[in-house]
C-alpha cells in the first residue's frame, strides 16, 4: 500500500476546553431564569439603585457570569449616554448663550 501524499500529523490533539487566560470559567454557568431577568430589569428602573446595583454586580467575583457581563455592558452604555447627553447639552447651551449675547448689541 502506498504512503499517503499528505504528511502525518504528529501534533498532539487540543485539550477539550480552552487553556490559559479565562480557563477557570470553562464551566457552564447556571441559567438566569425569566423571572430573575424581570426582577433585574425592574430594579434597574429605580434611578440611584440601578447604578449601585450595576457597580456591585459588575465586580462580584462569585456572581453568575451572565449577570456580570450584563452589568458591565449596561455601565458602558450609561457612560456613552452621559457623554452624548453632555455633548448635546453643551451645544444647546452654547446656542442659547450666543443668542443672549446677540441681544446685548440691539
Amino acid at each position: 500500500m502506498p504512503e499517503p501524499i499528505y504528511p502525518k500529523n504528529d501534533a498532539p490533539s487540543p485539550p477539550p476546553y480552552p487553556q490559559g487566560w479565562g480557563a477557570q470559567q470553562a464551566y457552564d454557568a447556571p441559567v438566569v431564569s425569566t423571572g430573575e431577568w424581570l426582577v433585574i430589569h425592574i430594579l434597574l428602573w429605580i434611578p440611584i439603585v440601578n447604578l449601585i446595583l450595576l457597580i456591585v454586580w459588575s465586580f462580584d467575583q462569585n456572581a453568575n457570569p451572565n449577570r456580570v457581563n450584563f452589568a458591565k455592558a449596561n455601565l458602558i452604555l450609561i457612560g456613552i449616554k452621559i457623554l452624548i447627553a453632555a455633548f448635546f447639552i453643551g451645544m444647546f447651551m452654547g446656542l442659547i448663550l450666543r443668542y443672549i449675547d446677540a441681544f446685548n448689541y440691539i
